[in-house]
């Protein structure tokens, strides 16, 4: 039987200060490829604070960053790797092509600016010019069989974009990175992604303000805890 797990992506501002070091679990991606359940991520609001947020997570212990092309961050990951002394296969680097366009040169783009041979999981941010993400795709599946990405999947992707991506796909999307927060629950993408072994990754999972909501600030979710 087909199994979810949530690997969660957090952006950890609050435990920056803290001088105890993170035990992060793994899941299984792929075969060989252990991703942490926890990762950093450094872009949105972020971006501004990269260096630091990375340094800190580094220096908690955190070994899993997340990046995007579009948040013009990446390369904050291999700096900071090498001011922590930190080996770069020690460290699990998603980041994001923008959509179902130009992803070789996006692809390439990535590898450069972060400056790595390999990226571990690499997803497509959004479905943007949805009618072309088979053949994105089908660039994906060509790198990750050369061992250039150890993983592939997608972000933001509902249940019937992931379902039109299955039917031409040689290798099914190892992740589904979506907002999942008790203010923003899809039960049938979730539900589709279960049923075809797609592992759910949560961004935002204690929301954002301004957008998903004020998760901390809900009178209800206060009255509750």
């Amino acid at each position: 039987m087909a199994r979810m797990t949530l690997a969660l992506l957090v952006i950890l501002p609050f435990a920056l200060g803290s001088s105890q070091p993170v035990q992060v679990p793994t899941k299984e991606l792929a075969p060989g490829v252990q991703m942490p359940v926890l990762s950093i991520g450094i872009g949105g609001e972020e971006t501004a604070r990269a260096a630091q947020i990375v340094a800190s997570w580094l220096k908690l212990g955190g070994r899993a960053v997340d990046t995007a092309m579009v948040y013009r961050d990446q390369g904050v990951v291999p700096a900071e790797l090498a001011r922590a002394g930190i080996s770069r296969k020690d460290v699990f680097i998603t980041t994001e092509i923008p959509g179902c366009f130009a992803a070789a040169r996006a692809i390439e783009n990535d590898l450069k600016e972060l400056k790595t041979e390999y990226i571990d999981l690499l997803l497509i941010h959004s479905p943007t010019f949805k009618s072309n993400c088979h053949r994105t795709w089908s660039v994906l599946e060509d790198y990750h069989h050369r061992g250039i990405l150890r993983a592939i999947g997608v972000s933001n992707f509902d249940r019937p974009t992931l379902q039109a991506l299955l039917e031409t796909a040689t290798v099914p999307p190892a992740v589904n990175q979506i907002e999942l927060n008790v203010l923003n629950y899809d039960s049938e993408v979730i539900s589709f992604a279960k049923a075809h072994n797609i592992t759910i990754e949560a961004y935002s999972p204690v929301g954002r303000a301004g957008e998903s909501g004020n998760i901390i600030g809900n009178p209800v979710i206060k009255a509750v805890a």
